[in-house]
């Protein structure tokens, strides 16, 4: 299979096995954590260049991707979500009139040559969010054409640390090699690598001057050679380890299975290093995220299945003590009163803390009412309250009731 920025960064991240699972078309640890990304920038797509948006939606939960990138169709909820944030992306935002999106590219070994993006015997290939023609001025004012290389991220965690990831150097090799294909031999001035973060609206850029930054690219282009060359090797071989906990594929690996059982007959694990429980903890950890992924899939993710014994496992309830939303002028009165301080300051310390803690609201308790335990009771009492939160759990044999069957 030609070598791509997924199946590189499986085989760095995770392990060369795991390339194999995705060449088998393994199970995959994905569920819904991804679906509004696709949508998202299919819907960008048919955004930016004027097409029916609704068609994209219907055909996005109906059917899904096809071709080279097929994916089934996706739950409507994550469709939804990825529309919604589209729609904000887009909002009062001019795409450049020079683009291609979802560009895809291809080519032969060591990117000697631009082949169709759906060819099969592509030495590596990959696509682009965004390719963009800017018109700009460097540090003296004069005009340059910069090639923008554009990917839109929805983690909440992308940040510029995204500049530095093997999809991205994979992507500026090939936009540098696809430019005369593009706008011509020597039409560009730099190639800027910028990261959209998404959901927090943020903006990263490298900016890669041509021909003074070429030697960067060769380096990145000698370090994805020698990638796929490794990513190419086979047969692959498995590496469980502290990887398998962020693994898609863990739940088809036998390497990791048997780790599970490395400690029968040793269930304290005595003889075991440090390293080994670490390792095992991690495996067991990737195959706990696969059963919750295809459990909530099922049920639902605020849904829980209810065992014989009366236990249960899923979305579960939770007492929980919390403040109340006027428990700063509550305590202000408290602390405040008889001392110089007025309750305005107080509350105004409160407020920029964004409220206390529950924690904090109990040692203030104590500190004004010292060995006086109803008098510390009646005031949290006032600042707190009692509220019942749901989180995917398991509950004990016994705490649910059990339907019995009519038999009669």
């Amino acid at each position: 299979m030609t070598a791509r920025p997924t199946t590189l960064k499986l085989y760095t991240d995770a392990c060369p096995y795991a390339v194999t699972l995705y060449e088998q078309g393994a199970h995959h640890l994905k569920g819904d954590t991804f679906a509004p990304g696709t949508a998202f920038h299919d819907i960008v797509h048919a955004m930016s260049e004027g097409r029916d948006v609704q068609s994209v939606i219907q055909h996005l939960v109906t059917i899904g991707r096809v071709g080279i990138d097929a994916e089934g169709p996706l739950p409507f909820d994550a469709v939804a979500e990825g529309h919604r944030l589209a729609r904000h992306w887009m909002r009062d935002r001019v795409m450049p009139e020079v683009s291609w999106y979802e560009l895809g590219l291809a080519f032969s070994t060591d990117f000697a040559a631009r082949m169709p993006y759906e060819d099969a015997e592509a030495w590596v290939h990959c696509k682009i969010d965004r390719v963009s023609v800017i018109d700009d001025v460097d540090g003296f004012e004069q005009p340059i054409r910069v090639l923008e290389v554009a990917d839109y991220k929805l983690s909440w965690q992308a940040d510029e640390a995204e500049l530095d990831t093997i999809q991205r150097k994979v992507q500026a090799v090939s936009a540098w090699h696809a430019i005369a294909d593009l706008v011509g031999e020597g039409e560009i001035d730099a190639i800027d690598l910028v990261i959209h973060s998404v959901r927090t609206g943020s903006d990263y850029r490298r900016r890669l001057w041509l021909p003074d930054d070429v030697a960067t690219l060769e380096a990145w282009q000698t370090e994805v050679a020698t990638l796929v060359t490794a990513h190419d090797h086979k047969p692959r071989t498995a590496r469980p380890g502290p990887a398998c906990i962020s693994c898609d594929y863990a739940a088809d690996c036998e390497a990791s299975l048997l780790l599970l059982h490395a400690f029968d007959g040793d269930p304290k694990g005595q003889h075991a290093s440090d390293d080994e429980l670490a390792t095992a903890w991690a495996v067991a950890k990737s195959h706990l995220n696969v059963v919750t992924e295809v459990l909530q899939h099922r049920i639902g993710k605020r849904e829980k299945v209810v065992l014989p014994d009366g236990s249960a496992v899923g979305y579960v309830a939770r007492p929980k003590t919390v403040m109340t939303k006027g428990h700063a002028s509550l305590m202000a009165d408290a602390f405040t009163r008889g001392q110089d301080m007025g309750p305005h300051l107080f509350i105004a310390m409160v407020d920029a803390m964004g409220g206390l803690t529950v924690t904090q609201a109990r040692k203030l308790a104590r500190h004004l009412h010292k060995g006086n335990v109803a008098a510390q009771e009646a005031l949290l009492a006032q600042w707190t309250e009692a509220k019942v939160q749901g989180r995917w759990d398991s509950d004990k044999p016994g705490t649910h009731p059990v339907e019995v069957p009519d038999v009669g």
